[in-house]
């Protein structure tokens, strides 16, 4: 039968090398789960465990003292309470999963397909439903005043209706990003930052469900999601405060038309569709 004891034996006296005794030590846990509280465990969430298990493994077999218990005896204490932070660990790290997924739902939902929209009589190249020419100035103001949301197939579509080419205006567009590179940015970094402290309190709040309410972890994981919500509360006012669109002075510049144009059109744009 094979004797761990022997082997740490082998080790200690340089005989064996330490990854020969590591392979050892893997391959008798598998062959010997019910000496290791193991044995109601799956073979391949065994192999998960023991790759996490492999760092304290590695030091333990380094810290090991022949001072009366066995080196099995010694393995086992080693598993035994290092299962109880593996448990725990696959505990949080499913929760976090769960509560991600959840909070994503919308947003994947969002991601479907869209449905085609071909362009209809009344909206042919500059004519509106009335039959009088459209106003190309405020299509184009409103286009670039919202170009983080124009997509290819939207440009493909507008193009005839303003009377541009759709390079002439993907140019434009382009030319609008690059100005506003730096900007954009810092307001994708914030929106990430946004979402990632609105999982971590979400993660808090499961946290606190499942502890005793009279406990120290209790206070502490209280204490981590009350500050984190108001970190939160603090990053969505911080965006709240930032021009998320391109101002009327750049639209102005991309179309080379004066600043009081680009004011006006809106301005008229607003009050025809009674915009507040």
């Amino acid at each position: 039968m094979e004797n761990l004891s022997l082997y740490i034996h082998l080790y200690k006296d340089g005989t064996l090398k330490k990854k020969d005794m590591e392979e050892f030590i893997f391959r008798f846990i598998l062959k010997n789960p019910h000496r290791f509280y193991l044995m109601k465990w799956e073979k391949n969430r065994c192999i998960d465990y023991l790759c996490w298990l492999y760092p304290k493994l590695s030091a333990a077999i380094d810290a090991y003292k022949d001072t009366g218990s066995s080196f099995e005896a010694y393995l086992a204490s080693l598993l035994f309470w290092s299962a109880h932070d593996y448990f725990c660990s696959e505990i949080q790290h499913s929760m976090t999963e769960q509560v991600c997924w959840e909070t994503r739902t919308e947003d994947i939902r969002t991601c479907e397909e869209e449905e085609e929209y071909p362009l209809t009589e009344e909206m042919q190249p500059f004519k509106n439903k009335t039959g009088k020419k459209v106003n190309t100035n405020e299509i184009m103001i409103l286009l670039l005043k919202s170009y983080s949301f124009v997509s290819e197939d939207f440009l493909e579509r507008v193009a005839p209706v303003v009377g541009i080419k759709v390079d002439k205006l993907r140019s434009m567009i382009d030319k609008l990003k690059k100005e506003r590179e730096l900007h954009d940015e810092g307001i994708r970094k914030l929106k990430m930052g946004i979402h990632s402290q609105y999982y971590r309190c979400i993660v808090f709040e499961k946290r606190l469900q499942l502890l005793d309410e009279n406990s120290l972890n209790y206070e502490k994981t209280k204490g981590f999601l009350e500050r984190g919500r108001k970190r939160l509360a603090n990053m969505k006012k911080r965006l709240a405060g930032l021009r998320l669109d391109a101002s009327n002075r750049q639209v102005a510049e991309i179309l080379c038309i004066p600043k009081g144009t680009v004011d006006s059109a809106l301005y008229s744009i607003k009050k025809k569709f009674d915009v507040k």
